[in-house]
């Protein structure tokens, strides 16, 4: 039988021994669709000229604060799926209140089935104003 006791060798560790876990986190299309879902240092702004006197686009009465917590609240929400359900709570349907139908030119225009209101969310006691398509996308940087 073969005695192993006299016989001391020195273990060295190798830096490159085991193979590394790669970090799914930096992966090309990880990091990609982190940038397409965040804001990038992205400053909202409110994109109309329109006026509170016109009734259906209140932006006049935005601050740069509430403008913050629309875009924090909306980037938040990492995953797409979050920041569709977060926009949805956002935008009301509902159906239109006069229909009627619309010649120009012996064309028939087509008659809406929906009306779509936006709104943002506020600091103020009403906790949301309601504002135009163009602020709305402008603010949440979305297209």
């Amino acid at each position: 039988m073969n005695s192993f006791d006299d016989t001391l060798e020195n273990v060295e560790m190798s830096i490159n021994g085991r193979r590394k876990k790669k970090n799914k986190a930096n992966h090309g299309r990880e990091v990609e669709k982190r940038a397409r879902n965040s804001c990038g240092g992205k400053i909202p702004s409110i994109a109309c000229v329109h006026h509170a006197a016109d009734g259906f686009c209140c932006s006049e009465f935005l601050t740069l604060a509430d403008l913050m917590l629309n875009q924090e609240k909306f980037y938040l929400n990492v995953s797409k799926v979050d920041q569709d359900a977060f926009l949805l709570r956002l935008i009301r349907v509902q159906d239109p209140k006069l229909k009627r139908v619309r010649v120009h030119l012996g064309e028939r225009k087509k008659q809406r089935n929906t009306m779509s209101t936006f709104h943002l969310l506020t600091h103020q006691e009403q906790g949301q104003i309601r504002v135009c398509k163009v602020t709305f996308c402008s603010v949440l940087g979305i297209s």
